[in-house]
């Protein structure tokens, strides 16, 4: 006998703790993981009514459950280890049962979102690769001192200080932009501040490391006639 049926509706402690989580007990439509037998994923499902059932026709992802008058949020699946399923869900003192044709219908929709998430994620990951690695490349400029090729705003005083487009920087993170200066500068801290369309990067160095810098962008602004480039 089956101690969890796959395609069952079981009560399920979500342990959501943001607005846009189900928070605590909630029914849910669950389904074994392939490879691990103790972990399932799950579409919470909720009660139907109109005004939901708009709102999620709105977003794309509710599935509508005739039989059990529920709706299945398929933009709210979740992953739920065993000990997190407590029991089949009951209504009215019976259990709920969805037909067939509804679970799978529910499955058909997991598997389209899942698709459509992989898509738009592949999609971003492509822009962040780019962005990290054009990145790089503009620091290798800068660390080569070649002051002629570098395109951005940069002032060398107290410390290294560009001003970088917020929408080249827009799929990659402060960390990155962190991990890619300190592997090539070997500097004290790195800030980071937004100002209006671009992100202020402060590089500090050493004072000795700093003239290496300071002293060749000197005589490159001498030579341009000008106090930045």
């Amino acid at each position: 006998m089956k101690d969890i049926i796959t395609g069952g509706v079981y009560a399920v402690d979500l342990h959501g703790t943001e607005s846009y989580e189900f928070k605590g007990i909630h029914p849910a439509l669950i389904v074994r993981m392939l490879k691990e037998e103790k972990m399932y994923y799950v579409v919470p499902l909720t009660t139907y009514t109109k005004e939901r059932w708009d709102k999620c026709k709105r977003k794309g992802f509710g599935t509508r459950i005739i039989s059990t008058n529920s709706i299945a949020r398929v933009d709210k699946m979740n992953i739920v280890s065993e000990k997190q399923v407590q029991g089949r869900y009951y209504n009215a003192g019976h259990l709920v049962i969805p037909t067939e044709n509804e679970v799978e219908v529910v499955l058909a929709r997991v598997e389209e979102y899942i698709s459509l998430t992989d898509n738009k994620s592949n999609k971003e990951y492509r822009k962040f690769v780019a962005q990290r690695t054009n990145f790089e490349k503009v620091m290798d400029v800068l660390l080569e001192k070649q002051f002629d090729q570098f395109s951005y705003p940069l002032t060398i005083e107290g410390d290294i200080s560009l001003l970088y487009p917020c929408t080249e920087l827009s799929y990659i993170s402060n960390a990155d932009i962190k991990d890619i200066i300190s592997k090539k500068f070997s500097c004290s801290s790195v800030a980071i501040c937004k100002q209006g369309k671009d992100m202020e990067i402060s590089i500090k160095l050493e004072k000795e490391n700093l003239l290496t810098f300071s002293q060749p962008y000197d005589i490159f602004k001498t030579q341009k006639g000008s106090g930045n480039i």
